[in-house]
């Protein structure tokens, strides 16, 4: 049975996509590490963020932060709705 994730793109990442939004299926359960790394095949350059860089994402999962030392350890579930944020800056 597949599992579909949502996947929200905030700022530029919706533009590095050319959506700001998408369903992601997979076969089995993902850990949000897990489906980064799957963007990051899926769109060459989201590997920047993902692989070398992903504690800097701000992630919520069904509208709940969640904390980069945890993006292992969460299981997304069929249906849950992921929103990616990339590092803020400017002043």
């Amino acid at each position: 049975m597949d599992h579909r994730i949502l996947v929200k793109y905030g700022a530029h990442l919706s533009r590095l996509t050319k959506k700001e939004e998408e369903w992601i299926a997979s076969e089995s359960e993902l850990s949000v590490d897990g489906l980064l790394t799957k963007l990051s095949e899926k769109y060459q350059d989201f590997g920047t963020y993902s692989l070398e860089n992903r504690f800097l994402f701000l992630i919520t999962v069904n509208g709940e932060f969640i904390p980069s030392s945890s993006l292992e350890g969460v299981t997304l579930r069929d249906g849950d709705t992921i929103t990616l944020f990339p590092p803020v800056s400017g002043g």
